[in-house]
């Protein structure tokens, strides 16, 4: 996995810091997400994963975050 995805996983963390983000070593796993949701609920899934990733610390974001969930209020 290159630098984008771990600085993707690093920016989900930050923006989502209620929640632990790992990563998968599955590669069809946004292809498997998507066919999950269509079996809604879902059947357990095993996969290896690596995480929990920490949170990028990005000046400015906290507050972006907020004023983006306000806005969606």
């Amino acid at each position: 996995m290159g630098i984008p995805y771990f600085a993707y996983c690093g920016l989900l963390a930050a923006l989502r810091p209620s929640q632990r983000i790992f990563t998968g070593d599955d590669s069809a796993g946004t292809a498997r997400g998507a066919a999950l949701l269509v079996q809604w609920p879902a059947p357990r899934l095993e996969v290896a994963q690596e995480g929990p990733i920490e949170a990028s610390l990005i000046e400015g974001l906290a507050a972006y975050r907020a004023a983006w969930n306000n806005a969606i209020q």
